[in-house]
């Protein structure tokens, strides 16, 4: 099948580009080829099953299609041996793909879609794309051409202006001795987290998040971090810095997660503070 560069108005071709190279788009409205099967959906595979030359999508139920875990549904497998083997090795994140479902959905504008985009359930954040290399479907196995995409872990950063309304002259007679940090946060409950507990909030505080003169203050880039252990998942931590000086107080917050989507939020920070004299 040729691709089309005329359509009429119930969809049939009426002038073909007949040509040795191709283009095909992942968006498939972009595509010239026609879809000259009509099936609904274009293909469906087993993720987690071994592609087999011999196991025909219309009839599914033989001995080279595989279950999945979710439906009872046998489906064939999608990417061969040697790609199930590369993904296990450690260079590709030593990924077993799961048996689950990937298909490709039909189009309502006839055009032929050459992209397969697999998911994971348990692996967030990670995606199979194949690519279908001839025009009007070829053999739709979606397999000519794979891509392995992983998104790196999400990492929030916040750090507060200095909270300590302490005059520069006064560094060399006080210090800050204890600091007490109550929080309230949320989102991570709703976070799809693979291995489990990548997603967290960690809190520090530094005393040093300024640098004085008995004049003026300039920020510090790079303070001195100490973090605050919540105990028992409490809302509430105190810090002794009685060992320490500085009276530049700052907080900083940190969330890590491995899933794309997730959205964890901190609702508030309450941060108190008590100063003491410097023998």
């Amino acid at each position: 099948m040729f691709p089309c560069l005329k359509k009429a108005v119930d969809g049939r071709c009426t002038l073909h580009l007949k040509t040795s190279t191709s283009v095909f788009f992942s968006k498939s409205r972009w595509n010239l080829d026609q879809d000259s099967r009509g099936t609904t959906p274009v293909a469906e595979h087993n993720l987690g099953c071994v592609a087999d030359t011999r196991c025909t999508p219309s009839v599914p139920n033989n001995p080279y299609a595989c279950t999945l875990y979710t439906t009872g549904q046998r489906l064939c497998g999608w990417l061969d041996w040697s790609a199930h083997d590369l993904l296990r090795s450690p260079a590709y994140g030593n990924i077993t793909l799961p048996r689950e479902y990937s298909g490709v959905p039909a189009t309502s504008h006839g055009n032929m879609p050459h992209v397969e985009l697999g998911s994971m359930t348990t692996l967030p954040g990670t995606w199979l794309l194949g690519f279908e290399d001839l025009n009007g479907g070829g053999d739709r196995d979606f397999a000519n051409v794979v891509f392995l995409l992983q998104s790196r872990p999400v990492t929030g950063l916040v750090r507060s202006h200095v909270i300590s309304d302490i005059p520069p002259s006064m560094d060399s007679h006080c210090a800050i001795s204890r600091v007490r940090i109550q929080k309230a946060e949320g989102g991570l409950s709703t976070c799809q987290t693979y291995p489990p507990a990548t997603s967290q909030f960690s809190y520090a505080i530094a005393t040093d998040c300024r640098t004085c003169t008995e004049e003026f203050c300039v920020r510090n880039p790079s303070p001195t971090w100490r973090p605050m252990s919540f105990v028992g998942g409490r809302p509430e931590a105190i810090l002794d810095l009685s060992p320490f000086s500085g009276t530049q107080l700052c907080w900083k917050a940190t969330v890590n997660t491995s899933d794309p989507t997730c959205r964890p939020e901190i609702f508030y920070l309450d941060v108190g503070y008590e100063l003491g004299f410097v023998p």
